[in-house]
Parts: structure tokens; C-alpha cells; sequence
């Protein structure tokens, strides 16, 4: 995850949805960069049929945030630690993924929700979600405290997560983020490939306008 246009992030619904798998698959076919599949409440079993269910030549293009050692059962394109899980286990968990690291293709990714956060996570990080940047569209009542800007470019990506939508994009960029994470402009939708579509094709010509 390099190149501005790529950095495009669909984050999963956190709930069990009908025919999930199919949708996935077709928000790849639509031009899908990145898939986050964050189902915190689902067993390992259950994550892995999911992922079994999606051709595995999109495998390379998906995030786990929990049960991590599928990645590498699957080849999966990264893993995220969530901001509760590297607080809660420290330093002691950031020692065992340095190891994961080995997998050059491999990337790591976490959450921050307070600016300080940016300046203390460990370097094998490759980008971290700042949220909310914008009130939440699927989260009730969720909204910023912290005015997240950016006025130089950093070797961690940064990532807008929180009330992000098409009308947002241009402000985005003036706040300095390198990519947006999107989840409610999705899943609240009756169609959620063809509003995929139209996210990605805005943030496609937002970046064209800034090269």
C-alpha cells in the first residue's frame, strides 16, 4: 500500500451478512484495493470460511484485525492490531510480530484515536486508521475529538476512518491523510457494490485532480 489511489480501504460489517462472501467478492471485481475483514465477535472457524469463500487471488488484497495466524494459512495481504490489543498486551506482542515481518509482502496496521498515539508506534507499522476523523455514519453519537491534521508526509501512512463518504474526500486531502478506510457509506446502503463503485470512482478522481 503505496501509491495514493490505492490506498482505498473497505472495512467489513462487523454483523453476519446474507450472501457476504458474493458481495465481497464483487466489490473486487468492481476495483477493490484493500479489504479489512473485522468481525470481532466470530470464531476462527467461522473467519476462515469467509475467507475460503473468496477467490484466493484477492487473498493478497485482505486485512485480518483478529486471528492473526490465518494470514499466513491463507497468504493473506496484512494484519491489524486494533488499538485494545496493543494496549492491552505492550511491548511483549510487538517482539512476536516482528517475526511476521520475515513476509516482505506482509502488512502491519493499527489504530490510533489521539494524535501522541502517531508518534510512539513501534516501526514495523506500515499505516494506522486515525479516528474519527468526521462524525460516525454507523456508530450513534460517534464523533471527533481530536482536529486531525497533517502538515508533512511520514513513512507511517495515515489513514481517515470515521464518517467518511465521497463529500469528504477533498477535505481529506487538504487535512493531510494519506488514504480513507470506509465502512458505513457502505454496509448502510441497499447496494453496497454499486455504492463501492461510486466511493472508489470519487476518490479515484479526487486523486487524479491532486497528481
Amino acid at each position: 500500500m503505496r501509491s495514493t489511489n490505492s490506498n482505498f480501504i473497505l472495512i467489513t460489517s462487523p454483523e453476519r451478512l446474507e450472501g457476504e462472501a458474493e458481495t465481497l467478492q464483487a466489490c473486487f471485481e468492481a476495483g477493490l484495493p484493500w479489504l479489512h475483514i473485522r468481525k470481532p465477535t466470530w470464531r476462527r472457524s467461522s473467519v476462515r470460511e469467509l475467507i475460503q469463500q473468496i477467490p484466493s487471488k484477492y487473498h493478497s488484497r485482505m486485512v485480518l484485525h483478529h486471528h492473526h495466524k490465518l494470514c499466513n494459512e491463507f497468504s493473506l495481504g496484512g494484519l491489524h492490531v486494533p488499538a485494545w490489543m496493543r494496549k492491552f498486551h505492550g511491548l511483549g506482542q510487538w517482539k512476536d510480530y516482528t517475526k511476521w515481518k520475515s513476509r516482505q509482502d506482509l502488512t502491519i496496521s493499527t489504530s490510533v484515536h489521539e494524535l501522541d498515539e502517531l508518534i510512539v508506534l513501534p516501526h514495523l507499522i506500515d499505516y494506522a486508521f486515525c479516528s474519527p476523523v468526521y462524525e460516525s455514519i454507523s456508530k450513534v453519537g460517534y464523533r471527533p475529538k481530536v482536529d486531525w491534521r497533517f502538515e508533512k508526509p511520514a513513512a507511517l501512512l495515515r489513514i481517515a476512518l470515521g464518517g467518511i463518504e465521497a463529500s469528504k474526500f477533498e477535505d481529506v486531502r487538504k487535512r493531510g491523510f494519506d488514504g480513507v478506510a470506509i465502512m458505513g457509506a457502505i454496509w448502510e446502503e441497499d447496494d453496497p457494490v454499486s455504492s463501492l463503485q461510486d466511493q472508489l470512482t470519487a476518490w479515484n478522481q479526487q486523486q487524479g485532480h491532486t497528481s
